[in-house]
């Protein structure tokens, strides 16, 4: 999700020029809640305001921008988990049904005007 939304894999999102936007803040942004590495860094959380921008910044991507944005030859490139060493167009239609939620979790968040909660284990 975080490659489709930004473009950067994980070699440059140490030094992302896209840290603290609303597209990088999906995944990987928010405020980190403690030290702890509980996966891939710490629990991080995003406040109201913060989940509002996420929302607005991914609400209308559709599936055809989505699949648009990467080919499976780019998560191979990059080294995006699951492709490590073999393309497979079915991932890309796969991945958009996880988007397709997320952008439905984001959603919610906003309706109900909640914190969100970010971590990856």
């Amino acid at each position: 999700m975080h490659f489709v939304l930004t473009g950067e894999g994980m070699a440059t999102m140490a030094d992302s020029k896209l840290e603290g936007s609303p597209a990088f803040n999906v995944v990987m942004g928010g405020k980190e809640i403690s030290a702890e590495d509980i996966g891939y860094g710490s629990a991080r959380y995003l406040t109201p305001a913060e989940v509002i921008a996420c929302n607005d910044a991914m609400k209308d991507i559709t599936e055809h921008e989505f699949t648009s944005r990467y080919t499976a030859e780019d998560l191979l490139t990059h080294q995006i988990y699951p492709l490590y060493d073999t393309v497979d167009e079915t991932f890309i239609s796969y991945s958009y049904q996880h988007f397709n939620a997320l952008q439905a979790f984001f959603a919610q968040a906003v309706k109900e005007a909640k914190y969100m909660l970010l971590y990856i284990n």
